[in-house]
């Protein structure tokens, strides 16, 4: 009876056009993974590689967050002249190591959207979404919505 509710189940979901979802990383989605370390946990926040940077973020990304009930804005630009003052103050490497967590990566074409659980040391502190498009020369971090914890 066990086996013949399986079959029916495996049916349905091949009728239907769902699959269950691998614990596999696709290609894209490791190529995703790889570029948000590279730029952003790496370039950014642990090493201060504005080249790194400059390869993972498009020219136009922009970073969103709110203070006080106001949306205020943060340009690439702007975040890599922080970046280089940080680097030029002898501020990297930093006393705690970022690293990230990828509880969602989505792919729909040449777009995602992936949720990060970023990490100073072993406090959780932001949830990241960050989109990315894919481009000639790979996926690019496009704009940064998150939380602090």
């Amino acid at each position: 009876m066990k086996h013949t509710i399986s079959f029916i189940i495996i049916g349905l979901l091949l009728i239907s056009g769902c699959t269950p979802k691998s614990d596999t990383p696709t290609i894209e989605e490791s190529a995703v993974r790889e570029a948000v370390i590279a730029a952003y946990q790496e370039g950014i926040c642990n090493v201060g590689d504005v080249e790194a940077i400059r390869k993972g973020f498009h020219e136009a990304f922009t970073m969103y967050g709110t203070h006080e009930g106001e949306l205020w804005m943060l340009s690439l630009a702007e975040w890599i002249a922080s970046v280089e003052k940080n680097k030029s103050d002898g501020k990297y490497p930093p006393e705690e190591k970022v690293t990230l967590e990828f509880p969602m990566i989505d792919i729909t074409g040449n777009t995602a959207m992936v949720k990060t659980a970023f990490y100073r040391g072993t406090r959780l502190a932001y949830s990241d979404y960050l989109s990315l498009y894919k481009f000639a020369d790979g996926w690019k971090i496009v704009a940064k919505v998150f939380h602090t914890h």
